[in-house]
This record gives C-alpha cells, structure tokens and sequence, in this order.
C-alpha cells in the first residue's frame, strides 16, 4: 500500500554572508519499502514548517568537499571528527564525495532547530543544492515507515502532534458551531418556557377571577333566597331589570318595613353595590331604578376606584320604595 509522508526540509545556506534558513514543505511516497519524492514546494509558514517531521540541510559555498579516495587519512580524520557535519554522496557514474562543515559554522541555528522542530529525523550537508531532493529521500527512507512507529516513540509523538494541530481548526469551528446551536436552542426554549409561564398565570388568574364571580353570584344567590317576602323579591327582580349592560352587580341589601310598620312593601330601603368601566352607566342605572323600575327614590351614595384595576368603577345606590 502507498503511503504519503509529509516533512519540512530546513535548508540553511552558507554562501559567504550570514547563513539564511528558508522551510520547504516536502512530500514523499513509499512503496514496497522505497521512499521517492513527489514534490517539493517553498513553506513560508514557519510554525507549520517546524510541525513536520524535518531534515535539516547545510548546503552552499560554505560547504567544503572531497573526493573519496580509499586509503586516504584526511578522509578518515573527516568520518571520525565530532566537530564536523559530515554527508558522504555516492555519485552517478563518479566517484564519491565527503561534504563537510564545522558544527560552529551552524552554532547558533541548527542547535534552535533542534529545539523548535518536532522531529529532526537527520542533518545532511551538500555543497550543491541540487541535491536536497535525493538528500531528504535518503534520511527519511531510514526513518519513516508504520512498521518502525510502534518502537520509533519520537516519530510518533510528532506525528500525533501534526494530527492534532491539522485537526484544531476544524475542532475549534466545531465546536464554537454546537456551542452557537446549543445557545439558539436554549433562547428558543427560554422563550418556550417564559411564553408557557404567561400563559399558566393567566390561566390561573382566569380561574381565581371566575372562582370570585361563582363566590359572588352564589352569596347574591343565598340572599335572594333568604328574603323574607314575595314583595322583596319582586324588588330584586326589578333591580335586576335596571343594570345596564356593561354593569355588574356585587352587592344587593334589601331591609323591608316603614317607619311606623304598618306596610312593610312601601317602606323597603335597598343598597345596591356594583362595579363598571363607565361613569355614565352608574348615572343610567339611577335614572331607570327610579323611572322604569318604579321605585320611588334612587341616589348615587357613593362611587370610587378599584384598588387593583384604576380603570374600574365601584359605586353603591341607594334606593327606596
């Protein structure tokens, strides 16, 4: 199975001035245990640079080279020294050569290097450019591979951390995107609940009002039961006839006799207590109490504003036969 392998190659180049360090981002293809390039293109974002895998290269006029010659000593000294980067090229139809520089030439940026990238799978030096390509396949065909990955801790460690931070985006927007539904979900079902609430108060406010108007009609309801002749109901028939249409009545007092008790029907005093939105009923109702309804005197004895709803009247009549 082919498997791609994405790494950085970390070139610094020596040509006589200050050594610059430019990323390219490098993708390899292994097949039946070969790694080849498949191309190799600039990476100006450093921190994605330094996510990959990475080869460091040395290359420029900086670089010094040799021939290798067998049984040549200055060649040997090079192999064995410790203070020197060393990269042996086999060429094609040549003999081989041995590019070198001094560790100190590079001190102060292949150590950083080290240090910032995930994973420095080798440190290769060559005095032609050209041959970056065939550099990064050679170290990387040593490193990379899944069957090495379970013993190979470091290789994997990077490899997860170049999982993690290709997929952090798509996470993060993610995440901020349930965060966004779950918030439209809840304002929606906020709403839901504060819309229910109003409703369940005014249904109970709905009941306690028609549970004060059942309480009402049954005390007027006993009274009218409880007067003591047909003459004081005949009297609360005929207030009934009088309340115009937007009046309620909450209160009727009828006391019968007159002053020397002779005809208790002709001295009947009745209190009539009511509430309404217009003035002008309360005025109505007294003119017809003592015109239609036939009683002899009607007075408005006193009319007032519900404590709860300003906008109702409260009034009292007081009526006689």
């Amino acid at each position: 199975m082919d498997t791609i392998w994405k790494v950085t190659a970390a070139v610094i180049d020596i040509d006589g001035g200050a050594p610059e360090v430019r990323f390219s981002k490098v993708c390899l293809k292994r097949h039946s245990g070969v790694t080849r390039l498949v191309r190799m293109e600039e990476d100006k974002d450093r921190a994605a640079a330094l996510s990959r895998p990475s080869v460091i290269v040395v290359t420029g006029g900086g670089v010094s080279s040799k021939p290798v010659v067998d049984g040549d000593p200055a060649v040997a000294r090079i192999m064995k020294s410790g203070e020197l980067y060393v990269t042996v090229h086999a060429g094609d139809g040549t003999s081989p050569t041995v590019d070198f520089i001094r560790k100190d030439s590079v001190s102060g940026i292949v150590p950083e290097l080290e240090r910032d990238c995930a994973l420095v799978i080798g440190i290769m030096v060559s005095r032609n450019a050209g041959d970056i390509g065939a550099m990064v396949e050679q170290s990387c065909s040593r490193r990379l591979g899944f069957r090495r990955l379970p013993s190979d801790v470091p290789l994997l460690a990077a490899l997860c951390g170049q999982l993690y931070r290709s997929l952090r985006l798509p996470l993060l927007v993610a995440y901020l995107l349930a965060l966004a539904v779950n918030w439209m979900l809840f304002s929606w079902i906020s709403g839901r609940l504060q819309q229910r609430r109003s409703e369940h108060d005014a249904m109970v406010r709905d009941r306690e009002a028609a549970a004060e108007s059942d309480s009402r009609q049954k005390g007027l309801e006993r009274m009218f039961s409880d007067l003591p002749d047909l003459a004081a109901r005949s009297a609360a028939g005929r207030v009934a006839g009088a309340v115009p249409a937007g009046t309620r009545l909450t209160g009727l007092s009828i006391s019968s006799g007159d002053e020397d008790g002779t005809s208790p029907d002709r001295g009947a005093r009745i209190s009539v207590s009511g509430e309404t939105l217009d003035p002008e009923e309360i005025v109505e109702m007294s003119r017809r109490l003592a015109g239609t309804a036939g009683f002899r005197q009607a007075d408005i004895s006193s009319i007032g504003t519900d404590g709860r709803y300003r906008d109702r009247l409260k009034f009292n009549i007081d009526v006689r036969r």
